[in-house]
């Protein structure tokens, strides 16, 4: 098991006054993350491995401090899971157990953990979603899918003494791959969003005075899969979900249910999807703040993008890329929580190798947002780089009067990032650059300093 390893902090900007710093850290080698917030908003994450000697693990990451990771269980896993912590740091994940072929719920407590099997006819627990109802009570959502002869859409609830009921929502016959999103209503009845792969729409099944009913949200085209949903205290519902375009591009699309019933708005568009098993699973996913933001986390291949804001008025940023270069894409799997106490949001993601369907566990954390409506003046500033030509490692060198957060990025001609860091700079900056990895040529080094860039080059020799 690889142990924690802080690789990079971006700056980058969320609005023209403020500029919103993230932490990066890469858990371990792992698929599919879902993520929760623990007591003092500790990272809770859970992630498996998709093999036949595959595991699922849970990661602890304090606010202060290194993470913890715990074998969870060993086994034959197909995800995606999900994950929710209390406020009393109790944590529940749930997965599908491709061996007894049921889904399970890991209950831990201080790195102990108990396997909860929710036993039902058929091949369940596909496309789950986790939530934890005022009152402490845990419930899933999941797919019991018609590849396998099964009903369809399944709600599960836990009682008191850890027993499990399952039972069918009434949805037609689905494919699993298109996730569901689970929440209750003001008189804590469950509501299930889910994709209609038949219909291909978005539909919704609610449980009004005892039985379930189904209707269509959105039947605009392809639209409606790896919803994730919200249902504020007011009753109102709140969607995020994906909308095809093609077969590989498609749009961001949010949905507001009040009482003068449903609203959609467009939020971005993504151009390289791909939906499958090592593909998207849960490509966005939505908090509401108290004061009525929204904020969305979302990702194709090539980009992970956190959005903040109400209908026709968001804040997109690009919180990591690759370039569609073949050497690493993301598994377009997201999730994301937001921090009541300070109001920073954490996401987690995965990557993919080039080759094959194993990745990297990431997590991003968003530090404080700094002002800098006193920046630096660009001409104060001077960006030294040295030895210029080099057969070893090179310094980059800030001068000037700042007291702000630095950040160097060492770009190929061909746009490709090859190395990345960080300082406070106070005063002066000085970044090494390794050349261990760096092949000879023409490199482009990049230092932003508040509003400020800086921008020179450097030749690396044979």
């Amino acid at each position: 098991m690889r142990r924690i390893t802080c690789i990079l902090t971006l700056l980058l900007v969320c609005t023209p006054a403020a500029l919103a710093q993230w932490d990066f850290v890469r858990i371990d080698t792992g698929l599919k993350a879902a993520l929760s917030l623990g007591p003092a908003c500790s990272a809770e994450i859970a992630y498996m491995l998709e093999q036949n000697n595959g595991y699922v693990r849970h990661a602890r990451i304090p606010l202060r401090g290194s993470a913890m990771i715990s074998p969870v269980s060993e086994g034959y896993f197909y995800g995606p899971l999900d994950i929710v912590a209390s406020a009393t740091g109790e944590v529940f994940i749930n997965y599908h157990d491709h061996d007894v072929e049921n889904q399970i719920v890991a209950v831990g407590t201080s790195g102990s953990w108990v396997l909860e099997e929710i036993v039902d006819d058929g091949h369940d627990g596909w496309d789950n979603y986790l939530f934890m109802s005022d009152d402490g009570t845990v419930h899933t959502s999941s797919v019991d899918p018609s590849s396998f002869n099964g009903r369809g859409v399944e709600y599960a609830r836990r009682s008191t003494t850890g027993f499990w009921s399952v039972e069918g929502v009434g949805s037609t016959p689905i494919m699993y791959g298109n996730g569901t999103a689970l929440g209750m209503n003001t008189e804590n009845q469950p509501i299930i969003a889910y994709f209609n792969d038949t219909t291909t729409d978005l539909e919704l099944a609610e449980r009004i005075n005892g039985s379930w009913n189904i209707s269509i949200v959105d039947s605009t085209g392809d639209t409606g899969r790896f919803p994730s949903m919200i249902v504020d205290e007011s009753g109102n519902v709140h969607i995020a979900y994906y909308h095809a375009i093609t077969f590989d591009s498609g749009s961001i699309r949010y949905a507001h249910r009040s009482n003068n019933g449903w609203t959609f708005t467009e939020v971005d568009t993504l151009t390289n999807v791909r939906i499958g098993s090592t593909g998207a699973r849960r490509i966005v996913a939505l908090e509401l703040a108290d004061d009525g933001q929204i904020h969305l986390a979302y990702a194709d291949r090539y980009s992970v993008k956190y959005a903040v804001g109400t209908p026709g008025n968001w804040s997109i940023e690009t919180v990591s890329d690759f370039p569609p270069s073949g050497q690493a894409t993301f598994g377009q799997q997201v999730d994301l929580a937001r921090c009541a106490g300070d109001g920073s949001i954490h996401i987690v993601f995965h990557e993919l190798g080039a080759f094959g369907a194993v990745g990297d566990v990431v997590y991003a954390r968003q530090l404080a947002s700094v002002s800098v409506e006193n920046g630096p003046d660009h001409k104060e500033l001077k960006l030294e780089i040295y030895p210029n030509p080099s057969n070893g490692s090179v310094f980059a060198r800030v001068l000037g009067p700042s007291s702000l957060p630095s950040h160097l990025v060492v770009s190929d001609i061909l746009g490709r990032i090859v190395y990345v860091d960080s300082q406070f700079m106070q005063g002066n900056s000085v970044f090494r650059i390794p050349s261990d990895e760096l092949a000879p040529g023409l490199y482009i080094v990049q230092v932003r300093i508040g509003r400020e860039t800086l921008t020179s080059t450097f030749i690396m020799r044979e």
